[in-house]
């Protein structure tokens, strides 16, 4: 009985910290949203009363001295007055439509399916969007990389087995009758006319 009673008071005053610290919360919100809104208010008042003194003929710097604000501040809150042809302060403006639509993405799956060949730039210069954007499409949104091509021998399953079998032969060689021997093995080296082709950049978006 006295445990059970503990714990309703301990639960008792739970509840009250947990009030406590919710309306001092609240109130510190309401506090910091009247202070940015008081804040906003003086600046504009502060605003009106440059654009007045500057109407009047009054220079810059001498309205900077007797308001005991910045200079630029003055040429700001002038320039903001002849752009807008309003003192209070600019609203954020609109967030610009994004540029990876539907409609490109599908444009732009059509032209790799045409061409896996076709590089990333080519594709962002074609759709005149920036490089960047182009590549967090081909990854994001298709789900595409691009990957270099790699040379390799096309071997039939006869050479294949061919080899196999000739290194089990080199193999039992090196174990039985030439171990201990030095054995070299020769090749002889192509020399290539043609010019210098950088493989990591013959790429396929796949």
């Amino acid at each position: 009985m006295y445990a059970n009673a503990g714990n309703s008071g301990e639960n008792t005053k739970l509840c009250t910290k947990h009030r406590k610290k919710s309306e001092i919360s609240s109130t510190k919100s309401k506090q910091s949203q009247s202070h940015s809104f008081s804040l906003s208010k003086m600046r504009n008042v502060l605003r009106e009363k440059i654009v007045a003194r500057i109407q009047a003929g009054e220079s810059k710097a001498s309205i900077a001295r007797g308001l005991k604000v910045n200079v630029q501040s003055v040429y700001k809150a002038w320039k903001a007055y002849k752009d807008r042809g309003t003192t209070d302060y600019m609203r954020k403006q609109p967030r610009v439509k994004p540029v990876r639509t539907e409609s490109l993405v599908l444009a732009v799956k059509e032209n790799i399916e045409a061409n896996p060949e076709v590089s990333i730039r080519k594709l962002a210069r074609d759709h005149k969007v920036p490089e960047s954007t182009m590549r967090n499409l081909v990854k994001d949104d298709l789900g595409l990389k691009s990957l270099a091509t790699l040379k390799t021998q096309q071997l039939t399953p006869r050479q294949r087995q061919g080899r196999t079998e000739k290194g089990r032969v080199i193999l039992s060689l090196l174990k039985g009758s030439a171990a201990g021997k030095v054995l070299v093995f020769s090749d002889e080296k192509d020399f290539h006319i043609d010019k210098y082709h950088n493989r990591r950049n013959s790429r396929v978006i796949a």
